[in-house]
C-alpha cells in the first residue's frame, strides 16, 4: 500500500511535477510536495509551515497558463482569495523568465529545481536583483520549492507571507473605496460630489465590502482618505487620472507608511499602487 502511495507521487512529466507540487502545496501535504523537490528530505520537520498554508483557507494556489521548453515549465501561476472570481485574461498570457521554473528527472520521477538558499535570502532581505544578466527572480514555484527543500527558511516565509497578505487586503480595500467613488461620481454627471467629511455616507451604499474602511495594518477605519482636492471635480477635469490620487493612507494631510516603509494609494482611475515616500512626494494631487 505504501509502494502504491509513492508510485502516485511520482511526476512522468516536467508539467507533472508542476502540478501535483501545486496541488500538494493546496492541501499541506509537504511530504508529496517534498518529494517532487530536488534534494528535499520528505521527512523533515515542515510542521510550522504546514499549520500555516493549512490556515489561510480563503486563499488559492491556480495555475493559469504552462508552456513546456524541454525540461523547463514555464508557469503563470496565482495566488488569490477562492471567493475572487478568475479575471477574464487573455487566453494565452505572455509567460517570460519570470515565471520559468527548472526541473531535472531522477530515477524516482520528474523534480522541480529549487533556487540557492543565497538567492531566495536575498529576495527576503529586499535585495533582489532585476531580471538580466546578473539573476533573474525565482518564480513563485521556485521560491515555494526552495522553501520545502529549506526548512529552516520557515519563520521568514511564513512572515513575509502574513505582510503580503495584509498588504493585498489593504489594496483590496482601497480599490473597492476607489471604484465605489467613480461609481457615485458617474451617477453625479461624473462629478465628485463629495467631500472628506461626507464622502463615507455618500458611497457607503456603493460598497460590498463593509469592512472596506479598516486599514488591516494599521487596524484603524479612519485612515483611508479621500483627496480633498478632488472635491466636487469633474472626472473629465482630471487631466491624469491614473497618477492623481482619489483616496490615500493617512492622518490629515500626513501620509502613513505602515506596509513596510511603503503607503497603498488608490488614483482617479481605479487603479491601486503601493508607494515609497519619495514616490508619493512625485504625485500630482491638484487636477
Amino acid at each position: 500500500m505504501l509502494a502504491a502511495a509513492l508510485l502516485l507521487s511520482l511526476a512522468d512529466s516536467p508539467a507533472d511535477a508542476v502540478r501535483q507540487f501545486v496541488a500538494a502545496w493546496q492541501k499541506a501535504d509537504l511530504v508529496a510536495a517534498a518529494r517532487l523537490v530536488d534534494g528535499a528530505d520528505p521527512n523533515a520537520d515542515r510542521r510550522e509551515l504546514a499549520a500555516f498554508i493549512a490556515s489561510q483557507k480563503g486563499t488559492t494556489l491556480e495555475i493559469v497558463a504552462m508552456n513546456i521548453i524541454g525540461s523547463r515549465v514555464l508557469v503563470d501561476v496565482e495566488m488569490k482569495a477562492r471567493d475572487v472570481r478568475a479575471r477574464r485574461r487573455n487566453p494565452k498570457p505572455e509567460l517570460g523568465p519570470e515565471d520559468e521554473v527548472f526541473t531535472v528527472r531522477r530515477a524516482d520521477g520528474w523534480k522541480i529545481v529549487p533556487a540557492p538558499l543565497e538567492r531566495i535570502m536575498e529576495l527576503s532581505g529586499a535585495s533582489a536583483a532585476p531580471n538580466g544578466k546578473e539573476g533573474l527572480n525565482p518564480s513563485l514555484i521556485t521560491i515555494l520549492a526552495t522553501v520545502i527543500k529549506e526548512p529552516r527558511m520557515q519563520a521568514s516565509f511564513i512572515k513575509g507571507a502574513m505582510s503580503g497578505s495584509t498588504r493585498t487586503l489593504a489594496m483590496g480595500r482601497m480599490k473597492e473605496l476607489a471604484l465605489a467613488s467613480i461609481q457615485y461620481a458617474s451617477d453625479q454627471d461624473d462629478v465628485f460630489k463629495m467631500t472628506r467629511e461626507n464622502v463615507r455616507s455618500l458611497i457607503t451604499p456603493y460598497l460590498k465590502d463593509k469592512k472596506a474602511f479598516l486599514d488591516p495594518a494599521t487596524g484603524r477605519e479612519n485612515v483611508y482618505l479621500f483627496n480633498p482636492w478632488l472635491a466636487n471635480v469633474s472626472m473629465v477635469a482630471i487631466d491624469s487620472p491614473a497618477t492623481t490620487p482619489l483616496w490615500y493612507l493617512g492622518e490629515g494631510d500626513n501620509v502613513l507608511y505602515p506596509y513596510e516603509g511603503k503607503t497603498i494609494v488608490a488614483f482617479a482611475d481605479g487603479s491601486v499602487k503601493v508607494l515609497s515616500q519619495p514616490e508619493v512626494l512625485k504625485l500630482r494631487w491638484k487636477p
